[in-house]
C-alpha cells in the first residue's frame, strides 16, 4: 500500500494530469536559420531545397505580374 501511494504523489499528484505546463510563445519574427539547428542534414537539406523553390515561383509571379501590367 505505502508503495502505490508513493508512486501515485509523484510529479503533481493523480489529479495533476490536464493541467498543461506549456508556455505561450510572445508574437514576433522567429529567427532561427539552418546553421542554429541540429539534426539530419538530409531533412535539412529537403527544406532548404523547398523553400528554394518557392522563393523562385515568388520571383517569377511577380515578374509575370509585371509583364502582364506592360502587355
Amino acid at each position: 500500500m505505502r508503495q502505490m501511494q508513493g508512486s501515485m504523489s509523484g510529479r503533481g499528484g493523480p489529479m495533476s494530469f490536464g493541467k498543461s505546463k506549456a508556455k505561450l510563445m510572445e508574437g514576433g519574427k522567429v529567427k532561427t536559420i539552418f546553421k542554429d539547428v541540429a539534426g539530419c542534414e538530409e531533412a535539412k537539406q529537403d527544406v532548404q531545397e523547398l523553400v528554394d523553390y518557392l522563393k523562385i515561383q515568388l520571383d517569377l509571379k511577380k515578374l509575370v505580374g509585371k509583364y502582364q501590367e506592360v502587355s
